[in-house]
Formats: structure tokens, sequence, C-alpha cells
């Protein structure tokens, strides 16, 4: 992705923080982003602009806009220092003075505010370094949460990799009756198991994979443009699961602790009533 696209110029427009927060949503919802084209569209351009983003955060350095309080100040107290002084210059000139007295007290306030000013402007250099370790810590935070979005990234990357993962990947196309030929030696709630595949397989995912040693009776259905990914069982009576997210690391937990989790990145889907219904509205982002 080169930096004339639009997506760089958006975030030169939104500032450091905004643009993470941007690449954050995008790792987030990244099988949905192919519907922007101004988007990463898949993992190596999203690590393509992260690597970039993370160049700009090491590059910048602060500087205080025109309308910074502390610029306003200085600004302030650089015309009051100049009006004071030309007072104070052109003090033995005026003779509207009352009496002697006036002449003292006026004097003397007139310095008082030249010592204001002078502290305000030789303060300044203080408040602006101070600006800036406040400006650098945040851009450690920013490069800690980039750090965090490139192992994202990667195991974006590495999804649906077969020889990474203890899953196979069956041909794109496959059937539900085909999935539930692999799976006949089980035997057991043939009939329903063969109807489920084939419900789902209907619905046209992009990828399916199918579970090996532990994962043995579940197959992963994956789908374009949607970030969730379908488990489903060939045993009777076991619920749909959708995830998203890294559903590979998610692939190996316990049905507990997936229900444990954030409820928007798990969903449990009984076979019972209109099931398919409430899958197709998951999977078209409706709930």
């Amino acid at each position: 992705m080169s930096e004339d696209s639009e997506f760089f110029a958006k975030c030169r427009k939104i500032g450091l923080k905004a643009c993470v927060d941007h690449l954050t949503q995008c790792i987030e919802h990244r099988h949905k982003i192919t519907k922007n084209p101004n988007e990463p569209r898949d993992s190596f351009e999203f690590l393509q602009a992260l690597s970039d983003l993370e160049i700009r955060i090491k590059e910048s350095h602060y500087d205080p806009p025109a309308n910074h309080p502390v610029k306003r100040m200085f600004e302030h107290a650089k015309q009051g220092l100049e009006t004071v002084c030309a007072k104070l210059e052109n003090l033995h000139r005026r003779k509207d003075f009352r009496s002697q007295w006036d002449a003292i007290k006026y004097r003397e306030r007139l310095e008082r505010q030249r010592t204001t000013y002078q502290s305000l402007i030789s303060n300044y250099p203080n408040k602006i370094q101070k600006l800036r370790l406040e400006y650098e810590v945040r851009n450690g935070d920013l490069l800690i949460r980039c750090k965090e979005l490139r192992a994202r990234g990667e195991a974006w990357s590495n999804e649906g990799v077969a020889r990474n993962v203890p899953w196979v990947i069956l041909p794109k196309g496959s059937s539900g009756a085909e999935l539930a030929k692999s799976e006949r030696s089980t035997g057991f709630g043939f009939e329903i198991i063969e109807e489920r595949f084939s419900l789902i397989c209907d619905l046209n995912p992009s990828r399916i994979y199918k579970g090996v040693y532990e994962f043995s009776g579940y197959f992963a259905f994956l789908f374009d443009a949607c970030p969730w990914v379908v488990f489903e069982s060939n045993k009777r009576g076991n619920a749909i699961y959708a995830v998203r997210g890294d559903w590979v690391s998610m692939s190996k937990m316990t049905k507990a602790k997936l229900m444990h989790m954030r409820s928007d990145r798990v969903r449990r889907i009984v076979h019972k009533g209109d099931w398919l219904w409430s899958l197709k509205m998951l999977l078209e982002g409706y709930y």
C-alpha cells in the first residue's frame, strides 16, 4: 500500500493515535474491510500499512500548533513585554501624573508586569519540553499497541495455513453430502449431519477445514468478507459455535471457555427452530 493512498491521507488528517485506532478497527473487522477499497484488503496490506505507520510514529516530532494554549500564552507574553518596555522607556515624557507619587506607583506596576512577562517567557522552553516528553510517552504507548497489532496481523496472515494448524483444508465447493460421507464412519445421526452440512454449504463458504486429532468431528467454515468462522460438529446434540478473531487459537479452547469470552466474539446457535436464519443474520452482520 503506497503512502499516496486514501488510507494514509486519512491517517495524516486524523493523527497518529486515531490512525492506530483505525487499524485496530481494521483488524477487528478484517473480513469486512474488502467492501471499502481504501482500506487494507488483506493481511499483507495491513502489515504494510502498520509498518509505515510505525515509521511515522518514530520519526514524528512535537511542535505545538499556533492555537495551543502554551504557545498563545508565550505570544501574549512577548507582546505584553514589548508594550511594557515601550511604556517604561517613554515614562519620562509623560506629563499627566497628578504627583510624583503617582508616577512612582505607575512605574512599579509596569516593573511588576515586566517581571511577570519575563517569567512566562523564560518558562516557555520548560513547558514545551514537558509537552514533548508527554508526546514521546504517548508515541511509546502507540508503538506498544502497534506491536500488539502486528502480532494479530501475523496471526491473520497465518489463518488457513494448514501445515501450521491441526486442520485439513477441503476442496472449495465441497457439498454437504461429501462432508457427511467423510464422516460416514461415525454412523451416529448421519441424516441430520448431511442436512446440516448441506444447509451451511448453501451459504457458499470460501474455505472449509476438517478437524483432525483433538478436533476430529468438527468442521470450520470460513466466509469471504465476513469476520465470523462457523464451527459445526458431526455429532447430534452439539450446537453451532461462531467465533471471530484468531479462530485457530479459539478452536483450541473448551466450549465453556469460549462462552466465557466477550459476547461480541462468540455466538452459540442451537439446532432448534429457525437456526439457519439466525446463522444467516449473524453472517450478514445483523446481530
